[in-house]
């Protein structure tokens, strides 16, 4: 093995990290969400098995809107971003210098970089069929994280007055929904927005480099958790700045490697990735690819991941991984898919 493979290994050995980074982010977050959750419930609480009244809820939502405001949650996220594109990019380009033969590794502006948290969108495909797409740089997203969670805790206010619930009745649903949802949702967010912005500084130090490579590979996660489209695209490799680029989806865990070119190879440089499969945690040799790891996996994993039909047509050879969705990462309806012939293999 050489460099390439040594790059992938090592980087997604570090993407783990970065997980890890944005659950510790998500935390704050949420400490944020609890002494929100607080606040207006202790407000609530206070009218005991009363149903709250109109001009009460009112009140309510006034008190819901401002403690909203003032979580800055937007700020503690920004902030720890910003911190992290500093690292991300020296990490990776001191990675490529001793993985490229060259002594002339090209330096990245992380300032020029780090106006991409409010210029550049993530591009995130949707997670069912008929949904639309969105494309939201980090702060629109967690602003609209923000603005969601303000409109369901007034939407549980107006349900309580309409079913006649207690203000405790109340109290409680408004806590079911910010400690199960909003968690949930706020750890999402931000995972999500951490591998945007890893994405955006391994890509800024790939192009500031790009006589070196030949492309960047896209490299999906292998285990249960990884959905149809990042499984399609394991493996390819995409002209550096062009193509698919993740986090494709909420919680996408996939990167993009860059691929060396043979004449700046460091001969030598071993390299693996994980893989959470039938028979378990295992490391599997770097240059496993997520299709053919899936054909090795249980009939029973194969359908988790795909579905019993799409699993079928997958086993039978008749439709390769990375057709199950189109250009634009959307799963396709099954009736929709072509056999090798151009029909259709549903009839």
């Amino acid at each position: 093995m050489s460099s390439n493979q040594y790059i992938e290994d090592r980087l997604i050995r570090h993407q783990i990290r970065t997980l890890r980074l944005a659950n510790g982010t998500a935390s704050e977050m949420n400490k944020a969400l609890k002494s929100f959750l607080r606040v207006v419930t202790d407000r609530i609480n206070t009218q005991g098995a009363e149903p709250l009244t109109p001009i009460q809820i009112s009140e309510v939502r006034r008190l819901v809107k401002k403690e909203i405001g003032s979580l800055e949650l937007e700020k503690t996220l920004i902030k720890n971003v910003e911190e992290f594109i500093d690292l991300e990019v020296e990490y990776t380009e001191k990675l490529l210098a001793m993985s490229i033969d060259s002594t002339l590794i090209t330096k990245t502006s992380t300032e020029a970089l780090k106006a991409v948290i409010t210029d550049k969108p993530m591009q995130l495909v949707p997670n069912k069929q008929g949904a639309a797409a969105e494309r939201l740089t980090p702060r629109q997203a967690v602003n609209k994280f923000s603005s969601k969670m303000e409109s369901s805790v007034t939407l549980v206010l107006q349900n309580g007055y309409a079913n006649g619930e207690s203000a405790q009745e109340t109290a409680e649903k408004i806590s079911n929904l910010v400690t199960r949802r909003g968690y949930r949702q706020s750890e999402a967010l931000t995972r999500t927005v951490y591998n945007h912005m890893g994405s955006e500084a391994r890509s800024s130090v790939a192009s500031a480099n790009a006589r070196y490579f030949e492309g960047e590979e896209y490299v999906a996660t292998l285990d249960l958790r990884t959905t149809i489209v990042c499984a399609g695209y394991d493996g390819q490799l995409f002209p550096v700045d062009n193509g698919p680029i993740p986090p494709l989806h909420y919680n996408c865990r996939s990167l993009r490697i860059p691929k060396v070119k043979d004449r700046f190879k460091i001969p030598g440089l071993e390299g693996e990735r994980p893989a959470k499969g039938t028979d378990g945690v295992q490391q599997v040799s770097g240059q496993t690819k997520y299709s053919s790891w899936l054909a090795r996996q249980s009939n029973d994993f194969q359908e988790e991941v795909l579905g019993k039909r799409r699993a079928e047509l997958f086993r039978s050879g008749k439709v390769k991984l990375q057709n199950f969705t189109d250009q634009q990462g959307t799963l396709i309806n099954l009736k929709d898919l072509r056999d090798k012939d151009g029909q259709p293999i549903l009839d």
